[in-house]
């Protein structure tokens, strides 16, 4: 079922790319290979796991499996390669101060000192692990499987008194009820060590206790090792028979589970409890020591094989992500090159867009100023003709037919009466004539224009001429009291262009039926107010004409806001200083 099941979590993980699943996958398979002690698989997960917790990143999942991979190292007798595992381990669990990791790490680096025989060393590294225990909280409940380790070194160093001491501190009796294990273990030590130690008293019930718990507990290593110390304990009691027989059958146990290791013990004893048999032990002994070897060097090979491979992934990782990075960094830079040649030739061809514009602004205002000229001239002209001809009119055909008719008046004329009253009616209508021309005279000087032209009478006919080609009524005020003739021509011809522009989008674009154009002033400030009741405009609609108006108004040094949403109108207001 666990196969099963962890098969398909690594395909789901692996079909959505979840480097966390497939990283916890991978810890499962490890787990579950090092319970069924094939450690090659083991261990190729739990590599697989650390490669994955160190890209994610995970550091402290990380240095758990270099632990992992660390014990199973330790089992393969391959303790160099152990220590750098733990040390590594070690490295990262520091970083964040785990301290019932590091128990774990410098428990283990005690043992395998232990085995390589390096005593002090492996005594330092248990005194850490405790000093890291002292850190948690349950530290009290672990630090008996540390004094019970201590104990088994100095047990095995012969110095019984210190490993007695040491057991002693693990307390037994404390873990009796929550650790059997570790109770059985620790009370067959003892038991051992004072068996080493000459002291026989009460031994044989105490073996019988540790032997019976694991026996209960089903704990067939640990029937074995209590089966092998009583049959020293009957050998040193000269039961030789009962020794041989315990310990053939600690012998059958370990052959049965194939646990090399108590295999030997149990041969090395049977070798000097049956002198008969002793020399067919030595050789079975020495077989098997051999056979140890070369799985173990297999093993070891296999494991070089397994992180070398590692290496050589790791290896060819780094350079295709080294290829990676180049290839994206030169693609980025050949990106950022066209963006900026993109960049550098469109704010080209903005500035190209931007001085024609000017220019053509510019001549926009020459045409305008010489328009204005053009019509002043021509104005100048009528004036001076419409002068000319009011002082003829007044001054040389109204004094002519005055003069006749006083002239016709003065003469005596006799005839019909009938012929007389006509004769006074033409006086009458001679005098009327006078008087028209008199009043022709005088409307010629009074229809006399000023020049230069009113800025805005120019304004007003235009907006005349576009609100009839655009069928539009209009309103247009202005209340700003400015003396229009002491503003520069290049105010009024930006002036009256942004008015025609605003006509000419709204004739255009907006389906209006009316507008309203209004001038007023703010101390120095004119404010040109435009409004219409068209269709109005789109959110960040953008246009030519909207555009033009915009630089029309910046030439100007002014400011410009629109206001519309669609069907609402528009309304438009330019704010400008007359000085600019």
């Amino acid at each position: 079922m666990f196969r099963r099941s962890n098969r398909v979590a690594l395909h789901y993980a692996a079909f959505f790319s979840d480097s966390v699943a497939l990283a916890d996958v991978h810890w499962n398979y490890g787990g579950f290979y090092l319970q069924k002690e094939t450690y090659d698989s083991a261990y190729y997960h739990y590599n697989k796991a650390h490669l994955l917790f160190t890209k994610i990143p995970n550091r402290y999942y990380a240095g758990k499996m270099l632990y992992n991979m660390a014990i199973i190292q330790g089992r393969l007798k391959d303790y160099t390669r152990c220590e750098v595992l733990l040390y590594d381990a070690i490295t990262l669990m520091e970083r964040f101060k785990k301290h019932k990791q590091l128990y774990y790490c410098f428990n283990l680096l005690g043992v395998i000192n232990e085995e390589m025989g390096e005593t002090d060393r492996a005594v330092s590294h248990y005194q850490t692990a405790l000093q890291h225990l002292d850190k948690i909280e349950d530290g009290n409940s672990l630090k008996a499987h540390v004094y019970n380790n201590l104990g088994v070194l100095y047990q095995k160093q012969g110095i019984q008194d210190k490993a007695l001491r040491y057991f002693g501190k693990a307390a037994p009796e404390t873990v009796k009820a929550h650790n059997p294990t570790l109770y059985a273990r620790l009370i067959d030590n003892i038991a051992y060590s004072r068996l080493l130690h000459s002291d026989t008293l009460g031994l044989y019930r105490q073996f019988l206790e540790g032997l019976a718990i694991r026996e209960s507990l089903h704990n067939q290593s640990g029937v074995i090792v209590s089966k092998l110390h009583l049959a020293e304990y009957r050998a040193v009691s000269r039961d030789t028979t009962e020794a041989l027989r315990l310990a053939r059958g600690a012998l059958n146990m370990a052959r049965e589970i194939r646990n090399n290791e108590d295999i030997l013990v149990a041969l090395l004893l049977l070798s000097q409890l049956d002198i008969p048999a002793k020399s067919a032990y030595l050789q079975e002994y020495i077989r098997i020591q051999k056979y140890i070897a070369e799985q173990e060097r297999t093993a070891r090979n296999k494991f070089a094989r397994i992180q070398y491979e590692t290496d050589q992934f790791i290896k060819r990782t780094r350079q295709l992500t080294s290829q990676k990075i180049w290839i994206l960094s030169i693609g980025v830079a050949l990106f950022l090159l066209l963006i900026s040649l993109y960049m550098y030739f469109r704010q080209q061809a903005k500035n190209r867009i931007l001085r024609l514009e000017n220019r053509r602004q510019k001549a926009d205002e020459q045409l305008y100023i010489l328009s204005i000229n053009q019509q002043e001239r021509i104005q100048k002209a009528r004036n001076q003709e419409r002068w000319r001809i009011s002082e003829n009119l007044h001054g040389g055909i109204l004094g002519e037919v005055y003069a006749l008719r006083l002239q016709w008046k003065l003469l005596e004329l006799q005839g019909k009466p009938r012929d007389i009253r006509q004769h006074h009616e033409f006086l009458r209508e001679l005098r009327q004539i006078e008087s028209n021309i008199r009043d022709a005279s005088h409307a010629l000087i009074r229809s006399l224009k000023d020049h230069p032209l009113d800025f805005i009478h120019i304004l007003e006919k235009m907006i005349i001429s576009r609100c009839r080609a655009g069928d539009l009524d209009y309103q247009f005020a202005d209340t700003s009291g400015i003396h229009w003739g002491m503003i520069t021509p290049t105010i009024k011809a930006n002036l009256y262009y942004i008015l025609e522009e605003a006509l000419r989008n709204t004739v255009k674009h907006a389906r209006a039926r009316h507008i309203v154009i209004g001038f007023t002033r703010e101390d120095n400030t004119l404010v040109i107010t435009y409004k219409d009741d068209g269709k109005g405009m789109r959110k960040h609609q953008k246009g030519i004409g909207l555009q033009q108006l915009k630089n029309r108004v910046r030439r100007l040094n002014g400011s410009l806001k629109i206001h519309s949403s669609p069907g609402n109108g528009t309304t438009i207001t330019v704010i400008t200083e007359l000085n600019s």
